[in-house]
């Protein structure tokens, strides 16, 4: 088992279920409060600024579809930007 820092929680665990589980609800209440949201894995690296690309879009999702402990497809984000408007926080 690797050392992780304190408060981190362990991947599948119960708690990190949880968690992951609410994060839409507070996305959605940002995008409601006029928020627009940039939500990127922390092993992303950026060569140049990402910003004029996601503004021509309203949605931007990359997305991984590899098979994980026999789910397949398992989509993991691993990023994306939602900008705020009535027509993403409809969806």
């Amino acid at each position: 088992k690797r050392n992780r820092p304190e408060g981190a929680l362990e991947y599948a665990s119960s708690t990190y279920k949880q968690m992951v589980s609410e994060r839409p609800t507070y996305i959605l209440q940002k995008l409601r409060d006029g928020c627009d949201i940039i939500y990127s894995d922390v092993d992303m690296v950026w060569r140049s600024s990402p910003l004029p690309f996601l503004k021509q879009a309203d949605i931007v999702l990359l997305v991984d579809d590899d098979t994980y402990m026999g789910m397949s497809p398992y989509y993991c984000t691993g990023f994306f930007s939602v900008l705020s408007n009535n027509r993403t926080v409809k969806l």
